[in-house]
Parts: C-alpha cells; structure tokens; sequence
C-alpha cells in the first residue's frame, strides 16, 4: 500500500461562487516553513550570518505550500528544500554570472553525485534531488531531470527583443515548465501565468540586482515605450487571459474521451494545476524574496487580489505548538535588511571532504561545517534498491521523512 497521502483539491471547471483560480496554503505548511528553513540555513554555503538569518523571512517554502496545497507532506518538504536551492542556485547564475557552474549543477540534479564533490552548491542539489529521485517512478524523475537542464540551458541568452519573442521563450525560461503530450496546452497556459507573475513580482528585486533584462515588465518598458504603471497593467490583463484560458483548455482534457472523460487521475491534475496560477500570485506577494517594499525610480511593489478557500474541515491542523517551535527556533523579531549579493565563492574543485567540525568551506562561514552528504543530511538510505522491476509496492516502501528515512 502507498504511503503517500494527497488531500483534497476543489472542482473543475469552477462553479458559480468557486474561487478561481483557488488559493490555499497547505494545512501543514508551518511545518514545511520550518524544515525548509533549518535545513537551508545548515546547509546553504552563505558568506555572512546576515543572509543567513534571513532565510525565515524569504518564505522560500511558500512556493510549494501555495502552490501544491494537497501534496504529501514529506514529499511537500523535500520538494521545498529543492525549490530552495533552485532559487539560490539561480541567484548565483543572474546576479552572479557564475555560469561556469552549470556543468555542476546539471551533474548535481541527477541524484548521482556532484561533479565537484567539495562544492557546496552541488552538494544542495544533489542532496535534495537524491531525495526526491528515492520517491517517485524512475520515468517521473527523468522528466525533471529534463527539464531543469533546459532550464539551466536558457541562462545566459541575449535579451529579447519584443514580448511576442519573450512569450514564446518564457515556457522554457521561467523553469516552470510542465510536460505532458496529450495535455501540453494546458499546462503551457499554467507556466505561462506562472512566468508572467514572477517577472511581475520579482522585478524590482532583479531591477535592484541588474538581471531583469529578460522580464516583461523592462521589455514592455524599452521595447513598448510603456511607463511602469501601463506594463504593469499589461502584465496584469495578461494574467487574466491565461486564467480564462486555461478554463477552456482544462475543460478540451477532461472531455477528450482517452483522458479526462476516463482518468480520475487525469481529472485531478488538471484540477490541482489551478492552484499553481493562484499559488503563485498569493506567495509571491507574502515571500522576503521579492517583497522589499517599493524601489526607488517609480517602483512600487505590485499587488494583486488573489482568491482565498477555505482548508476543508478534515484537513485542519492545530499548529500553535509549530507555531511556538518556530519562535524558538529562529530570531522572528529581527528581520535583517535585503542583500543580493551572490552568496558563494568560485567553485571549490579540491578533491578532500570536509569533516563535520571544518569551520569554513569553499569561503562560507558555517557554524559546524557540515557537507550536505548523504550521511549527513538522513538520506543515506533512500535508494530504492529494487525500484520498479520489483514493483510498485516495494517502491512504495520509501518515504522520505524530514531528515530521515522510514521503511514499513
């Protein structure tokens, strides 16, 4: 029997008085908050405490718990950790330029082991796609390694020359995307909605940091010869398109008679991608990340009304002792000022391993200086060994708990 535990999204197509798209946070989401947190401020090499006690506020694991409000918890947890490195990961590409570290990364995302092995930036991911490769079908993995080494492969392009030109790239570019052949409209309007909300929202950030030659809202500026507030109401009608888009391009799945009119899991998938639309738009506008106030040069940070729903009565959680942990566990009443300086060092290509006492590695200051290795980080024994040609119960017998392993 599986382990895995869903819980319940809302219907498609949405009826009379239906938020849509919906928005929700997942029950358990302080709890994801938490463990994203800790395990990125132990093992993310950052160069200074101040980014480091940072990391609570950025709300990083939002992106998940927004976006994928029924998904299971562990998996939830682990999916967070990855999105954390990419978004570091990413920021040491755009506002670093450290390009030369794509090799490495793409080497890191296949959960065989990183191609610098002192590297801290590979090890994160490597160890967090280790985890998510020990839990899910060895095809499913593929498709993600797959597209995140298209994602690393559109870094470092020229800038587009007009919007219709971004709106064909931003699918690939945004490292969003989802793939499926038989439903690849739909899940093309949802990345594009996803795209075009991050360059909304993270503009000012990459404005600050002098990557946003590849957003919409500085192409329809230069190119359009549009004012900030007229691209931001461009950008804002696009998103209202993509959300009526998608209406009609989910309702094409569910009554193709091979899918949706056959597949209850077919059904469910296009009913849970409603949640990356909303998601998206309502994390954003809470993350550290992007929300930093307004800029100076006629910036104001955008907001943007998104949909709440209620969480459905079974899945109510009591979260005050979560709450009270995270108080504990991290100073919530100094918020450190934003730094978007590139967070790490040159690639460290020596070829020993740190100890778990080392104080400083590849120039990261690190209170016990901890490599983020499988022994290191409860990983140790998530190889399914017998994986799928032993079937899918004996798979199933992985679970990737918060740092450990549990086998039934």
């Amino acid at each position: 029997m599986s382990l895995t535990r869903i819980g319940l999204v809302s219907s498609f197509p949405p009826v009379e008085g239906q938020s849509y798209p919906p928005t929700r946070r997942h029950p358990h989401w302080k709890v994801i908050y938490r463990l994203h947190d800790e395990w990125m401020m132990k093992y993310w090499p950052f160069d200074s405490e101040k980014k480091r006690a940072r990391v609570p506020f950025l709300n990083l694991a939002g992106f998940t718990a927004w976006c994928s409000p029924a998904g299971d918890l562990y998996r939830s947890i682990w999916g967070a950790r990855a999105i954390g490195v990419i978004f570091f990961t990413d920021d040491c590409l755009d506002t670093g330029k450290m390009f030369d570290r794509i090799p490495g990364c793409k080497k890191a995302v296949t959960g065989t082991g990183p191609l610098h092995p002192n590297d801290r930036v590979e090890c994160c991911n490597d160890a967090v796609f280790r985890a998510m490769k020990a839990t899910c079908h060895p095809r499913t993995f593929d498709q993600v390694v797959y597209l995140i080494h298209e994602w690393f492969d559109t870094h470092n392009h020229e800038p587009f020359i007009d919007v219709n030109q971004y709106l064909t790239a931003r699918r690939l570019d945004s490292g969003l995307q989802v793939y499926h052949p038989l439903m690849r409209e739909a899940e093309g309007i949802v990345c594009d909605h996803g795209g075009i909300a991050n360059d909304l929202f993270s503009y000012a950030k990459e404005k600050l940091t002098d990557s946003d030659e590849t957003n919409i809202m500085r192409i329809l500026q230069d190119k359009e010869g549009l004012s900030y507030t007229q691209a931001r109401d461009v950008v804002e009608e696009l998103l209202r398109q993509k959300e009526r888009d998608f209406v009609s391009a989910g309702l094409a799945v569910l009554q193709h008679p091979d899918l949706g009119l056959d597949d209850p899991e077919v059904r469910r998938w296009i009913a849970s991608l409603q949640y990356c639309m909303g998601g998206l738009v309502a994390w954003s506008q809470e993350s550290g990340r992007y929300n930093i106030g307004d800029v100076p040069g006629g910036v104001p940070f955008p907001s943007l009304p998104y949909a709440i729903e209620e969480t459905p009565h079974e899945e109510l959680v009591n979260d005050a002792d979560e709450t009270a942990l995270r108080e504990k566990v991290f100073d919530v009443h100094q918020i450190p000022a934003p730094d978007f300086s590139p967070d790490v060092t040159p690639i460290d290509k020596s070829q020993y391993y740190p100890s778990q006492h080392q104080q400083s590695v590849s120039g990261a200051i690190y209170p016990n200086g901890l490599n983020p290795n499988a022994d290191t980080v409860g990983i140790l024994g998530l190889t399914v060994e017998h994986g799928f040609e032993r079937g899918q119960e004996d798979a199933d017998k992985a679970m990737v708990q918060a740092g450990q392993t549990s086998r039934s």
